[in-house]
């Protein structure tokens, strides 16, 4: 199982051996760490130029990719219901219970706040800190992850085939 790079005209930079097969589409750092996620529970961070930088093993499935805020830390919403908090160096921070099913990938904004789906029909904001900032629930279960509109406005599509707009506060 490889994963390789190519410069724009197709050639290839580099390619890198993983022990596993990805299971989800890989995010790229400000920094250009690439970060995907492994069948074997683990989170790689893979270096500009190929080599292994770590892997976090988290014990738990993710086939969306892994979400990165301004400071570096990544976020990975796992298939067991949690969410992942793991630090620039590989070592995971925290998990948070979300309660729900889906594999939708959370969304950061510039302060660090993260928007998720929930439990009951409810899209969460978490401080980085893992802290609830608020709680808000839909008419029909959320089924899309949620895009950050220029002003802060939340926008994602629910199971009742409606998309919406949730203000920046939960309003």
């Amino acid at each position: 199982v490889a994963l390789m790079a190519f410069d724009y005209d197709g050639n290839p930079l580099w390619t890198y051996l993983a022990d596993a097969s990805f299971n989800s589409p890989p995010s790229v750092g400000a920094d250009g760490t690439i970060y995907a996620c492994n069948v074997n529970y683990g989170v790689c961070a893979i270096n500009p130029d190929g080599t292994k930088k770590w892997q976090c093993d988290i014990g738990q499935l993710s086939v969306v990719p892994p979400a990165i805020s301004a400071d570096g830390m990544l976020y990975v919403k796992c298939l067991d219901q949690l969410l992942y908090a793991i630090n620039p160096a590989g070592r995971l921070e925290w998990t948070y219970l979300t309660n729900d099913p889906n594999s939708l990938p959370p969304t950061i904004d510039v302060n660090g706040t993260l928007y998720l789906s929930a439990h009951d029909s409810k899209i969460i904001a978490l401080n980085p800190d893992r802290s609830l900032k608020w709680s808000f629930t839909m008419p029909a279960r959320v089924e899309s992850p949620v895009a950050l509109g220029e002003d802060g406005t939340l926008y994602f599509g629910c199971a009742d085939c409606n998309i919406y707009a949730v203000g920046p506060g939960g309003e």
